[in-house]
């Protein structure tokens, strides 16, 4: 498995950055490799949002459920679609 931690400071309070961030259909405003997000009603416990991208030159089509959003910093999703196989 793959970690990746990017670390960034936002001069925005806390509530209104985890509202931003958790609204699926602002992602590709802030994951480059995002081209689309179709999010399906509003985001609440249960929102589906269907994600088309490219990374490293692969489409990558997912479904993202959010699972558990609380305030201020936790939110779990579960991906479904395209993984990353190394062709090693």
């Amino acid at each position: 498995m793959v970690k990746i931690d990017i670390t960034t400071d936002i001069k925005r309070p806390v509530d209104e950055v985890y509202t931003y961030v958790v609204d699926l259909r602002n992602a590709p405003q802030w994951q480059s490799w995002l081209q689309s997000v179709d999010q399906h009603g509003p985001t609440r416990i249960g929102t589906k949002a269907h994600q088309t991208g490219q990374w490293m030159g692969r489409k990558m089509p997912q479904v993202l459920i959010h699972c558990q959003l609380a305030l201020p910093l936790h939110a779990v999703d579960n991906f479904q679609g395209a993984r990353w196989r190394d062709p090693r």
